[in-house]
């Protein structure tokens, strides 16, 4: 192995450092996952630890900074997977924007863009968890629940503008 090669992958400099170095990013999913109000304090670090995704797409974010987000997060995933089983984390279909080209993202993907969108109009930091965890049960359940009925995931409202104003030319 090339010092480059080592250096990126246990001292990878600057804040990005902090989730995509070997050490830093298991000591963070534990610090950021850790909940002393749980009977096992560390339920939330096994449930992110079974699969990398549920945490790896708020680690990206800027909204990775506050642990009561991503726990809130978390909560809500679980509560989801464990009402709805795995069926909960399948990929689905999402359309993006007014582009017609359709992707496939997972649960993961959708509700840690839709969380940094809400960050965007609301004051994250003065949101509680129970706050997050509502935002993010009511979101995932609902893709869920599209996914059950056979629809092709959640379309944006741009999407749907661009879908009218096609019908009105």
């Amino acid at each position: 192995m090339k010092a480059s090669t080592i250096e990126d992958l246990w001292v990878y400099p600057g804040r990005r450092g902090l989730f995509f170095n070997i050490l830093s990013r298991m000591y963070f999913r534990v610090k950021l996952t850790k909940d002393e109000s749980l009977e096992d304090k560390y339920e939330l670090t096994k449930f992110v630890i079974e699969k990398q995704e549920r945490f790896r797409n708020y680690g990206w974010r800027t909204i990775s900074s506050y642990p009561w987000v991503i726990r809130g997060a978390l909560k809500a995933e679980k509560a989801i997977i464990e009402k709805y089983g795995e069926e909960a984390e399948k990929s689905i279909i999402y359309n993006e924007g007014d582009t017609k080209e359709e992707k496939k993202k997972t649960p993961y993907e959708i509700l840690a863009k839709d969380l940094q969108n809400l960050g965007s109009v609301k004051l994250i930091d003065a949101m509680t968890e129970k706050d997050i965890y509502d935002f993010i049960y009511s979101k995932y359940e609902k893709i869920v629940l599209n996914n059950k009925k056979g629809a092709k995931g959640v379309k944006s409202a741009k999407s749907k503008k661009s879908k009218r104003k096609s019908k009105r030319n």
